[in-house]
């Protein structure tokens, strides 16, 4: 009996040895493929496919994304530049890519590799390598806004086929081809469309799109606001209409301020004795010809902060010398904003073409009488000198094209506050501050005023 039991206990071991054996030969690799990456809702995916799981339970997968510093290196999870894991189980799966914009230069062209790996009991199995080459964008740029439209523009690189692209808009940040869109044509090495039907001062943001190989791919956002509706006139406290031109982003009169009240019915004082008028420190306005020069306010007038019709102010220094400035031809700024001929400036009027709609006259300015009658045209800003008796002024001048500052080179080229100097309204925009930042930086031509 006990012989029969040896007998038995050795070929349960045998049996058992059989089946371990069997296991161990039937047991293979799995096969896994990997799945060309797609581009959902402006994430990239890419994936892979057990076909086989080897005949034995799947217990790691996911993307190896190659970072081989030599091309003869293995592509596996020893030499990953980094690897992105999917859990386990024979289903096929996917894993969002998108961090990779970020790791490589998509924008310059880039390759990076991607494949897709499986492991179960007998090891890790990897399908094909699959070369991704994303289209890479530059920042898009927004030019030549109007009140109603815009130009986009925008670099890509791309080793794919782009079958499309444009550019999406919306009021609200994020946009999508589900939003406005239009398609971009190839213009002087740029993606280049006119984004049309905008709503006058409003904030749009803005994004390029392509279609190609992987879907719909999306740039960074920028945005922007369309210039505001200008009105075809203003009126002042006293019933004075000025005529109002668009230039740039910006409404102006086109007339010199007459208004003998500030915009909350306070008079303002006529003051045209010249010792009283040099010696004053509060506000006060004079004239030398009101029907062509309108008239000359000191700078308390100004600070006041009512001078103008009420939704319009005097100008900051950066939106004459930014935002004006840069909206004209820097050549000719002065030339394009003086009014032609000579009724209103000595000749030659130099450089004057009034292509701006500004309409400039040279009303001069006043000290203890007045000066530079039809040579000059001397407007305030509301920007005050460092200088507690100064502040800063615009000039053109019937001899030159420039847009100049104008006063006591002591004084940064401001004009002493007691002076007197025409003042241009502009309208104030009420979803962008009125508020300048300081004296800009590029270069401005200046000049001295006489004592």
């Amino acid at each position: 009996m006990k012989k029969i039991l040896i007998f038995i206990a050795l070929m349960a071991q045998v049996v058992l040895f059989c089946t371990c054996d069997k296991e161990i030969n039937h047991s293979k690799l799995p096969t896994v493929t990997t799945t060309f990456p797609t581009l959902e809702d402006g994430k990239l995916f890419g994936g892979g496919a057990i076909t086989d799981n080897g005949g034995s339970n799947i217990t790691d997968k996911g993307i190896c994304i190659a970072g081989r510093y030599n091309i003869s290196d293995p592509f596996d999870l020893d030499h990953c530049y980094t690897s992105i894991n999917a859990g386990s189980g024979d289903e096929a799966f996917a894993v969002d890519l998108t961090s990779l914009y970020n790791e490589f230069d998509v924008y310059h062209g880039e390759v990076f590799e991607i494949r897709a790996y499986a492991t179960n009991k007998t090891g890790t199995a990897y399908g094909d390598v699959i070369s991704v080459s994303l289209t890479g964008f530059g920042t898009p740029s927004v030019f030549s806004i109007s009140q109603n439209s815009a130009i986009a523009s925008v670099d890509i690189t791309s080793r794919n086929d782009v079958q499309e692209c444009g550019f999406c808009w919306s009021t609200s940040s994020n946009p999508s081809i589900n939003n406005s869109s239009t398609v971009a044509s190839w213009v002087n090495n740029h993606y280049r469309a006119t984004l049309t039907g905008l709503q006058p001062n409003t904030r749009y943001y803005v994004k390029a799109y392509v279609k190609d190989n992987y879907g719909i791919s999306y740039s960074s956002e920028v945005n922007f606001v369309t210039y505001q509706a200008c009105p075809s006139t203003v009126n002042d406290y006293d019933g004075n209409t000025y005529n109002v031109v668009a230039i740039g982003s910006q409404c102006w009169m086109k007339e010199n301020l007459r208004t003998k009240h500030f915009n909350n019915g306070t008079p303002i004082p006529l003051v045209q004795d010249s010792t009283a008028w040099e010696n004053r420190t509060t506000a006060a306005y004079c004239y030398y010809d009101q029907n062509s020069y309108g008239n000359h306010y000191n700078f308390y007038a100004v600070a006041n902060g009512n001078l103008c019709p009420s939704g319009w102010h005097v100008p900051t220094y950066d939106e004459v010398f930014s935002t004006l400035y840069y909206a004209l031809d820097a050549s000719n700024v002065g030339g394009q904003m003086k009014a032609t001929g000579t009724t209103y400036w000595k000749s030659p009027n130099t450089g004057a073409t009034n292509s701006s709609g500004f309409s400039a006259r040279g009303g001069g300015y006043r000290t203890y009488g007045f000066r530079n009658i039809r040579e000059r045209g001397v407007f305030w800003t509301s920007t005050p000198c460092y200088s507690y008796d100064y502040a800063y002024v615009y000039m053109m001048s019937y001899d030159n094209a420039s847009l100049s500052r104008f006063g006591s080179s002591a004084y940064d080229y401001a004009l002493y506050k007691r002076y007197g100097a025409s003042v241009r309204c502009v309208k104030s925009n009420g979803k962008e501050s009125d508020k300048g930042t300081g004296i800009p930086t590029h270069s401005v031509k200046s000049e001295e005023a006489p004592q």
